[in-house]
């Protein structure tokens, strides 16, 4: 299968460049900020084989995207009338390859999927015109679902997934001119503050990889009578079953002793247990 796919996007999702806080600002189009365009093109080979029992695919894009937006070098910009003013423009692009694997049929069934990706940005007045990765670039995404049905009554079943982390920026100190060990003013976006260094790079630093396992046991029941079927069913869910610390968001911080910028990653709950109960008639 081949695709050739064109879109355009009139609300835009605007993050600065050096916000590690997941913040969302939602923006319309204007005469200022155009319509974001993208364009992508996929080519794959898909298979079905033991009588359509496995299912497999390996897929590649290329996607091209232009009228991208992203707020000027401050951490916290104002929202005020005047935002589009504090809003630079630019490209991106992202590439890459997924793999799917599949078993339908049986006392088990499941599927396996991994991809590999790489999606970049690129801003004139922003990292002296280079790309960087994407705030939300994840080179390495595994997901595997599986179940086992022991009768027509109960069933257990695993969800994983892995990924790499998102990019953020984080500040660096400057040994010739910033004598006093602060960080690099955010205000600079073209890396020529005299009290910061010039080569400060873009998403130059990503947090702790994600992963998690969860596991689940249910129990259903079905009666037919001679108007309908009356269907019961009691679930157990774990969240998160080895209690991994994935990292909720993640912010800039200064070692009192070095006096060096260093990252603070704040953790999400590590374990979520779920009793569910589903009737339907």
């Amino acid at each position: 299968k081949t695709t050739y796919t064109q879109m355009h996007q009139y609300t835009h999702l605007v993050q600065s460049y050096n916000s590690s806080f997941p913040a969302e600002v939602w923006i319309g189009s204007s005469k200022l900020v155009l319509p974001q365009f993208s364009q992508q093109v996929t080519a794959g080979l898909f298979k079905k084989f033991a009588d359509n029992n496995f299912q497999a695919s390996v897929e590649l894009y290329y996607k091209q995207m232009t009228n991208q937006l992203l707020f000027k070098g401050v951490t916290s910009p104002a929202i005020d009338d005047n935002l589009e003013d504090n809003l630079i423009f630019g490209k991106a692009w992202s590439y890459g390859a997924e793999f799917f694997l599949r078993k339908k049929k049986g006392k088990f069934t499941g599927w396996i999927s991994y991809s590999l990706a790489y999606a970049y940005q690129q801003f004139d007045s922003l990292n002296l015109g280079e790309k960087f990765p994407f705030a939300y670039d994840r080179r390495h995404s595994l997901s595997a679902s599986g179940s086992y049905s022991f009768n027509s009554h109960w069933r257990v079943s695993a969800d994983f997934f892995a990924a790499s982390s998102r990019a953020f920026t984080i500040k660096t100190l400057s040994s010739s001119s910033n004598t006093d060990n602060t960080l690099f003013d955010p205000g600079d976006t073209n890396g020529t503050n005299p009290t910061g260094p010039p080569d400060i790079e873009v998403n130059n630093h990503r947090i702790t990889p994600y992963n998690r396992l969860d596991l689940g046991i249910s129990y259903k029941k079905i009666k037919n009578t001679r108007r309908r079927s009356i269907e019961s069913e009691w679930s157990l869910s774990v969240y998160n079953v080895y209690a991994h610390n994935n990292i909720f968001l993640a912010y800039r911080s200064i070692d009192p002793v070095t006096r060096q910028a260093v990252v603070k990653e704040v953790t999400f709950i590590p374990v979520i247990p779920t009793l569910t109960y589903r009737f339907k008639f």
